[in-house]
């Protein structure tokens, strides 16, 4: 997965928590849908990496057009700020992976390994997981060095470690018994 994709995961999960908590998912879809078409404009493109972009009129111009809530106002200061506006339709596509998923009562997690997962893989582990667990999941994954080997699998507070570096933790724990 390329970092542009974890970067507009980790934004896209982290507005979908607040949607879901403030109770405004259909606001906040609505307006990412409508802003991210605006995003994919090639006029706009060019704007928004020219030097003259002025981050406040755009900003003002979306407030009215598409009537942002403080949150929303934030979260577009938030990816200025940090220089991640061109990801704004990748962040889209993923809120709305994570919207599809709760209406449609499928779970989302991450199986972080030391090296990228083929599909059918994670496909597996998705069947083993609903057999093993009852819930249906849509696995997403992450490279994370730190397990050395094996993978860590995250749903929502549920864990399922069966990396090598957890395997060593407890090697060492039972050593020291």
């Amino acid at each position: 997965m390329s970092f542009t994709s974890n970067i507009s995961i980790s934004y896209a999960k982290s507005i979908y928590e607040l949607a879901v908590e403030n109770k405004n998912i259909l606001s906040w879809k609505e307006m990412m849908q409508n802003i991210s078409y605006f995003f994919t404009k090639k006029i706009v493109q060019k704007y928004i990496y020219s030097s003259v972009f002025l981050f406040k009129e755009l900003i003002d111009f979306f407030s009215e057009t598409y009537f942002l809530t403080k949150y929303q106002k934030n979260f577009m200061k938030i990816l200025y700020k940090n220089g991640h506006l061109y990801i704004f339709p990748n962040i889209y596509y993923y809120f709305e992976k994570y919207y599809i998923n709760d209406i449609s009562h499928i779970q989302s997690g991450t199986v972080y390994s030391t090296y990228s997962l083929k599909e059918i893989h994670i496909k597996d582990l998705e069947k083993i997981i609903n057999k093993k667990l009852g819930i249906s999941i849509k696995l997403i994954n992450k490279i994370n060095q730190k397990i050395i080997g094996g993978i860590f699998i995250q749903i929502g507070n549920k864990i399922i470690d069966i990396s090598t570096k957890y395997k060593l933790k407890c090697l060492y724990t039972n050593l020291l018994k």
